[in-house]
């Protein structure tokens, strides 16, 4: 009876009417806003490679300059470093201790094995002991840096072609594989060619260009300002884990969390499967997750423009890395939030109704 009282008194529940009381949205709206959503025409993944493919090509007869901007593919150093990296992180990966990770999603909890930290430590620490034993040079990254992101390509398209030849001739082409790789989450979050190239090429170039901008230019802002870019950064990633601790703690703990002394605020969002059945999720609205639908975006993106500012303004293009950041995050918050109207229906326009900022209180 107890826990019966909690859930009431935490969670908005209940019946259609209730709901559509509850939401200045009416429920006829909600069900013709999900059916437009899912009339979206989506770009097929084949015509978006296909349009990468022609158009780079397009570029290099249109504009020879281009093909100057191709870094070496035949750098022997660059080569070396790209290879050992990578079969240092796989030894990393079967010889350090593990941690076990609850993954937690609506298709159930997982718990995987992971030593990405102690990884990423130790591969500093050896990088900087190899520097300073004289084996190799300090600024080795820095000087053949365009050629080792063009052999990061390369190993990313190999990989991709390989799950693909893979899937069609191989085991993974099975039934039990099918069902899975049509989940929510295996959609989302699944090896391809998007997290590939991300992993691979994208997030080095995009993650380390205002290091690079000044290590080039030899110039930054000052003392005062440089303290403060920092501060911001600092509190915007410790604030970024905070929010992301208490969604893991709420999911971990199926709403029996206490936010403030009280009992968190939460929506219990009932949607169907690909099977008929009905089901149940979670929508927090206490705490950080109170006060905006994406406090974590909002971090990110302060996070990342004050790394850019450490450059101050050489040019635009210098902080186009940011730019993009911000508004791919914007975008994928857009994203989510149709996925979730589609999913949830007046659940969701119950919990926009609760929490109404996307990014900043007051704002947006």
């Amino acid at each position: 009876m107890k826990e019966l009282q909690r859930i009431r008194r935490s969670s908005l529940g209940g019946s259609t009417s209730s709901l559509t009381r509850r939401s200045s949205i009416s429920q006829k709206d909600i069900q013709a806003l999900q059916e437009t959503l899912q009339k979206q025409q989506k770009v097929s993944a084949q015509m978006v490679f296909a349009l990468l493919l022609f158009t780079i090509t397009a570029l290099f007869f249109r504009f020879p300059f281009v093909l100057q901007c191709i870094p070496p593919v035949w750098d022997t150093v660059a080569w070396k470093f790209s290879i050992v990296h990578c079969a240092i992180q796989m030894i990393f990966y079967w010889v350090l201790p593990h941690d076990h990770a609850l993954v937690m999603s609506s298709a159930g909890d997982e718990k995987r094995e992971i030593n990405s930290f102690f990884s990423c430590i130790l591969t500093c620490l050896l990088y900087v002991l190899g520097a300073s034993a004289g084996i190799y040079r300090g600024d080795l990254i820095y000087i053949h840096f365009n050629s080792i992101i063009l052999i990061f390509a390369i190993f990313a398209l190999s990989i991709w072609a390989a799950l693909i030849v893979s899937y069609h001739f191989g085991t993974g082409n099975s039934g039990e594989l099918d069902l899975y790789l049509n989940s929510l989450d295996s959609k989302r979050c699944d090896c391809g060619f998007y997290r590939l190239w991300a992993d691979f090429v994208l997030g080095p170039i995009i993650y380390t260009s205002p290091i690079t901008v000044l290590a080039a230019t030899n110039r930054s802002v000052g003392l005062i300002s440089n303290g403060l870019f920092c501060l911001v950064s600092m509190v915007s990633m410790v604030f970024s884990a905070r929010c992301d601790r208490q969604k893991y703690e709420f999911r971990r703990t199926k709403g029996a969390l206490k936010m403030g002394g009280v009992d968190a605020f939460f929506i219990s969002a009932k949607y169907r499967t690909d099977s008929g059945e009905t089901n149940a999720n979670l929508l927090l609205g206490s705490g950080h997750w109170g006060v905006c639908r994406h406090p974590n975006y909002t971090s990110e993106a302060v996070t990342f423009l004050a790394f850019s500012a450490f450059q101050g303004f050489p040019s635009v293009l210098a902080h186009f890395p940011a730019i993009f950041v911000t508004l791919f995050l914007i975008a994928r918050a857009f994203t989510d939030e149709n996925r979730c109207l589609i999913k949830y229906g007046q659940y969701w326009a119950q919990y926009c109704s609760k929490v109404k900022y996307r990014f900043l209180p007051g704002v947006f």
